[in-house]
């Protein structure tokens, strides 16, 4: 998981294409998983929570090669909070807040 964390990082291309990974697998999850406790993700929802944050904020949002970086990056974020299992809940409630307020 660190790899793909750390994959975000890299160039538009490849960060859009780690997004989708984890908005793929964020659907998956939560397809297979009806609101329990833990998933695969609960361990990483906080670093992954913040690592898409950051990646969606980076200053290259659209390049030349028809990547939107800021749009996969909530996409993936979008799909991570929607299949978030109960254990991530307290930890998600403390970050939508300040955004929301």
């Amino acid at each position: 998981m660190n790899t793909f964390v750390v994959s975000l990082r890299d160039r538009p291309r490849v960060s859009s294409l780690i997004c989708k990974s984890f908005e793929f697998l964020s659907v998956h999850i939560g397809k297979n998983n009806d609101k329990f406790n833990q998933n695969v993700l609960t361990p990483y929802f906080e670093g992954i929570y913040n690592s898409l944050i950051e990646n969606a904020k980076r200053g290259e949002h659209q390049t030349n090669d028809n990547v939107n970086l800021m749009l996969s990056s909530y996409s993936a974020l979008q799909q991570l909070c929607e299949n978030a299992a109960l254990e991530s809940y307290d930890l998600l409630y403390s970050k939508l807040v300040p955004i929301l307020g």
